[in-house]
């Protein structure tokens, strides 16, 4: 169940990095990860570059909430903070020939629909300490996150540089 702002939403989970205190297993987006800087970083970009028109504040951040959901469901397991590049296709989002499932499943959540028309055109990669999106039409992808305290050397996919 996805709430309101005003209060914290939890999501049932099974198998989620993020737990709240309770025994029931439920799913704080709030509480953070090892990757939840990056992933907050993507779910964001993701809802602010959204065309808006039609939709209220609070179904943007309920999207953005639920994106950061499948967002934790993608990486956990699939994050190496010792080998950035490993699992790197697999943190990709990408709404281009496609719209990947884990932003079809967010708009389904709140009950957005021609998500994909609403989105850019876009590929974005999620690693440890880096965060980067190549625009349709763009001949170098645009740096969104970088955690230079702890990046060493190059953190992206040899892709985003294409």
């Amino acid at each position: 169940m996805i709430e309101t702002a005003h209060q914290p939403a939890t999501i049932s989970s099974q198998t989620s990095p993020w737990k709240t205190s309770n025994e029931s297993k439920a799913l704080n987006v709030n509480e953070p990860t090892i990757y939840s800087d990056e992933i907050a970083v993507a779910a964001n970009w993701w809802s602010r570059n959204m065309r808006q028109q039609g939709l209220s504040q609070i179904e943007v951040a309920a999207f953005e909430h639920a994106l950061k959901y499948g967002l934790v469901n993608r990486c956990s397991g699939h994050w190496y903070v010792n080998e950035p590049m490993r699992g790197s296709g697999h943190r990709s989002v990408i709404n281009d020939w496609s719209t990947d499932p884990v932003i079809l499943e967010a708009a389904a959540a709140v009950r957005i629909r021609d998500i994909t028309s609403r989105l850019p055109r876009a590929v974005m990669w999620l690693n440890p300490d880096s965060v980067k999106v190549k625009l349709e039409g763009r001949p170098w992808a645009d740096s969104l996150y970088r955690n230079s305290a702890t990046s060493s050397g190059s953190s992206g996919s040899e892709d985003e540089d294409n």
